[in-house]
């Protein structure tokens, strides 16, 4: 289904090259940091498959990244923390879903977009005032 949508006649040999070489660099930056390889791929990706593509593609592969940290990390993960996490998480992510099927691609690309273009002052300033989660 996701295939029939996209049409890769025009994308040339040198042009998944470089989204190979861009693919790599983020993975080891997404290995070393555990953030970032997604920032990195998306708007990488979007002038090859899509904009509607792109979310679902990097939502499997972030989905595959997170089940191999959980993996790793099995003996310590807290339960109690991680429903307090999920059961909330639930709602927003039907909602988000449902948005993003009724939106269109403009919309999308302008969302993503300013999404991209705020988290990183966002996430210096959340440094600079020592804003960090805590459990509470």
């Amino acid at each position: 289904m996701l295939m029939s949508s996209m049409d890769l006649s025009s994308n040339g040999p040198l042009q998944y090259f470089f989204l190979g070489g861009v693919a790599f660099f983020s993975a080891i930056l997404g290995g070393i940091s555990s953030f970032g390889a997604s920032l990195i791929m998306t708007p990488a990706m979007t002038p090859v498959i899509g904009i509607k593509a792109v979310v679902p593609v990097m939502a499997v592969a972030m989905t595959f990244g997170n089940l191999s940290r959980m993996w790793v990390y099995r003996k310590d993960i807290q339960t109690h923390t991680l429903l307090q996490i999920m059961i909330p998480a639930l709602p927003s992510l039907l909602l988000g879903t449902y948005l993003y099927k009724i939106l269109s691609q403009h919309m999308l690309e302008l969302i993503i977009g300013l999404f991209l273009l705020v988290i990183l002052p966002l996430r210096r300033y959340m440094a600079h005032k020592q804003i960090v989660p805590t459990p509470p």
